[in-house]
């Protein structure tokens, strides 16, 4: 176990910049989606918001929006910046809020990560490795869904330092959970990104078990 976290903070450590291409995992699989430069996410903390526009290059817009139970998010597009959106507002907003990469399918479609991961243990003793991984990502523990034991929610934070999708791959490939993978708020990989989805997952039992 030891080691394993170890490897994490050594992954955290030399994490490269965003690939055009990378994947996440479900079910075991790889699913490929492609980064889209000119979207990000932006997550401002309800008690501190911030005007995104403001802090923005010229040109950029926001299309759509979204609010959880900590954060304001906000989807920004800017066709002309080029490829340092992404660094730009991860310098711009400041410390306390989260910027996220936008990525797309294969196919074209978009795709929105949330600050949540999705993870299923292997046995109910692997909690204690959560446990351990939460606490060395800096995440937040959201909770355990009642009616399938071994699915837990966590988030991502400020003081990650990385995003969902890199966390849920480091989760699944280092730590060796059943499944890891991270929310969508349009495209997901099993169920559809809700705020109170922990009090809905055992409507879910087919899908994900």
């Amino acid at each position: 176990m030891k080691k394993a976290i170890n490897l994490l903070i050594g992954l955290i450590i030399s994490i490269p910049m965003f690939a055009q291409t990378t994947y996440y995992y479900s079910k075991g699989q790889r699913i490929p989606v492609i980064l889209d430069p000119t979207r990000v996410s932006v997550l401002t903390q309800k008690t501190s918001d911030v005007n995104i526009i403001q802090r923005a290059p010229l040109n950029t817009t926001i299309v759509e929006t979204y609010v959880s139970d900590m954060f304001n998010f906000r989807v920004i597009e800017n066709q002309s910046y080029g490829s340092g959106l992404l660094n730009y507002m991860q310098n711009s907003v400041g410390q306390n809020n989260l910027v996220l990469p936008c990525f797309k399918t294969i196919q074209g479609e978009q795709l929105i990560l949330s600050e949540r991961i999705d993870v299923k243990l292997q046995n109910p003793s692997q909690i204690t490795a959560l446990q351990n991984a939460v606490n060395t990502l800096k995440l937040r523990m959201v909770g355990q869904d009642q009616y399938m034991p071994l699915w837990y929610m966590v988030e991502i934070t400020p003081q990650t330092g990385m995003s969902t999708i890199e966390v849920a791959k480091l989760l699944y490939e280092n730590v060796h959970f059943a499944e890891a993978y991270p929310n969508f708020h349009s495209v997901k990989p099993e169920i559809s990104w809700d705020e109170n989805v922990m009090d809905q997952w055992g409507l879910y039992n087919e899908s994900v078990c």
